[in-house]
């Protein structure tokens, strides 16, 4: 879309809790790629077990990869509203 987007990123644990969350301006049609750990340093151990979401103001598209050793695998995304 051509309109300005607000994202804000959040970090749920594994009950479901929120961590951390982070917010980011799209202006019309710019892309955001990022690893998550770019957004959340900490947890670049490998180590946090959890959810990431994604809401935005105006409606966005999200692809999700997972790159390990074996390649590279992408990784459903449900919409949650």
């Amino acid at each position: 879309t051509n309109q300005a987007a607000t994202l804000t990123i959040a970090l749920l644990n594994s009950r479901g809790e929120e961590v951390t969350r982070v917010s980011r301006q799209l202006s019309g049609n710019e892309q955001l790629s990022r690893f998550i750990d770019e957004f959340y340093p900490d947890i670049r151990n490998g180590e946090f077990s959890g959810t990431v979401t994604v809401r935005s103001t105006v409606l966005v598209a999200v692809v999700a990869l997972q790159i390990d050793r074996s390649g590279i695998t992408t990784i459903p995304v449900t919409p949650i509203d």
